[in-house]
């Protein structure tokens, strides 16, 4: 809750006092804080501007940072105690914040700030024109010395005319930043970038990083992620399940549909049409047995009913009438019962 409101305190004030370009903002004092010690190392080193970079015409600022403390401040992370701000003079055009990744973000890090192309349109701002960047500590807080404050007005300008140039720029320097923060942070549990088919791209801590930095990374430059799916084939197979719903529905809107009656029973209604297909091919395999019995086949009038309930069970499936995995099961039945049938006979 307290860094919700910490948040809320520093929009109110940025959007109601900007600053001048080169004017530190007065300290005002939060509650009941100890001032905040002046960071040890406090520097905005370089600021990338590229143009196309999602669509045309809009703009993706990457800021690269290093601010120390001998104490990491107790308030929170640099996404509490600091903010990016894009200015002319004394005019406010955009502002964020950074990650807070390793050390909280007190070390080298980045942060960025994305304008879409009408972004950019109805704030006039104009390609390669007297902006800088400043790089400066939440006004929210009290700070020993006054608010920590550096500018950067020599962007580094980049438009390739067009959002593919543009898109593998930015890769190019995403993997260079992901190269020189794994040197300067120096740790060992943290490996920005990975190797995947000759490849460098980015591992999993790289893209947790990177993606939370940059908004819009993954749709900007997708090549920069070992799990990216582009480019990848799929061939389009037969479904067995889909055939089935095929069968078991086929006979949905027809005369024959036993939709109402399946329903006054409790059943669904492929489940009750094969329990009424099963009774009709047995009374047809019974009427079969009757006239083989009285055209004199005896005791082996049943064999005539064998084909006959087969047929029917077929027939049935294909029709839309029988649950097919039913006509499959009832068949595999009669196999094991002929198989039966001829083994005892052999025997006897």
């Amino acid at each position: 809750m307290m860094k919700r409101l910490l948040a809320v305190v520093l929009l109110f004030l940025l959007a109601a006092s900007p600053v001048a370009a080169a004017t530190v903002p007065a300290p005002v004092t939060h509650g009941s804080y100890n001032p905040i010690a002046a960071p040890s190392v406090h520097t905005l080193d370089a600021v990338y501007a590229y143009r196309n970079a999602l669509e045309l015409n809009d703009w993706l600022l990457i800021g690269v940072y290093t601010t120390t403390f001998a104490a990491t401040p107790s308030e929170g992370g640099i996404d509490i105690t600091f903010v990016a701000r894009l200015m002319a003079g004394a005019t406010e055009y955009a502002n964020d914040t950074a990650y807070p990744y390793k050390d909280d973000g007190y070390n080298e890090g980045i942060f960025s700030i994305y304008l879409s192309a009408a972004e950019v349109s109805s704030l006039g701002l104009t390609w390669g024109g007297a902006y800088e960047m400043i790089w400066q500590g939440n006004p929210s807080f009290t700070w020993t010395g006054g608010i920590p404050t550096v500018f950067n007005n020599t962007f580094t300008w980049y438009d390739g005319g067009t959002v593919a140039a543009t898109s593998t720029a930015i890769g190019v320097r995403i993997r260079l930043l992901a190269a020189q923060l794994e040197t300067t942070w120096a740790d060992a549990t943290i490996d920005l970038l990975t190797t995947m088919s000759g490849t460098a791209v980015l591992s999993s801590q790289g893209s947790d990083y990177f993606t939370q930095s940059i908004a819009n990374l993954i749709t900007i430059q997708p090549n920069l992620f070992g799990d990216s799916t582009s480019g990848a084939t799929y061939i389009d197979q037969p479904s067995t399940t889909s055939y089935l719903n095929t069968l078991r529905t086929r006979l949905v809107g027809t005369p024959f549909d036993m939709t109402s009656a399946a329903d006054d029973w409790g059943l669904s209604t492929i489940w009750f049409s094969s329990i009424m297909w099963l009774i009709a091919s047995l009374i047809a395999a019974v009427i079969v047995i009757g006239a083989a019995y009285q055209t004199g086949a005896g005791n082996r009038s049943y064999e005539f009913a064998w084909p006959i309930f087969l047929l029917m069970l077929l027939a049935g499936a294909y029709a839309g009438f029988l649950e097919p995995l039913v006509a499959v099961f009832a068949l595999a039945i009669m196999v094991l019962l002929f198989i039966f049938r001829f083994v005892y006979e052999q025997a006897g």
